[in-house]
């Protein structure tokens, strides 16, 4: 999946409360941007076996609204990849995101490429669920020298 990357504030009002009323029960932040709602609305959608991959923008993993869709999805993450260098010429940062609707791993793993074509890894950090709090989630950056 692949959903629109809209910010929050070009979201019609009406459509802004259609959204939280409709997701209501999972309490997203009304400065969530689109693709929140698609990435929880998926859990309905798929198979109790399913598999999730979704692409969408690394925003969620940094900032203040990205809280509660983390906290929701932490438990059905299985892994995250992102890359060096941006996708895109805007500025949104691309991320791959692997999660199931099935608790399948005690563990997330954060998977940070130079290039997602030449899948040369420069970091991966595996985190146990339990200890993972939501929050800044920078494991997709270079360590610090």
């Amino acid at each position: 999946m692949n959903p629109p990357y809209i910010r929050h504030e070009y979201i019609p009002k009406d459509k802004k409360q259609e959204y939280a009323d409709l997701y209501n029960e999972y309490n997203l932040s009304t400065r969530s941007d689109l693709y929140c709602y698609f990435m929880i609305r998926v859990l309905d959608l798929i198979d109790d076996n399913g598999v999730i991959c979704v692409i969408t923008s690394d925003k969620w993993l940094e900032t203040g609204y990205g809280i509660t869709l983390q906290s929701i999805l932490k438990k059905y993450i299985i892994a995250i990849y992102g890359k060096k260098i941006r996708s895109f010429d805007l500025d949104i940062n691309a991320i791959i995101v692997l999660y199931s609707k099935k608790d399948i791993s005690d563990n997330i793993m954060f998977i940070l490429f130079d290039d997602y074509m030449k899948l040369s890894i420069l970091n991966i950090y595996v985190i146990n669920k339990l200890k993972l709090q939501s929050g800044k989630w920078f494991y997709l950056h270079l360590p610090l020298i």
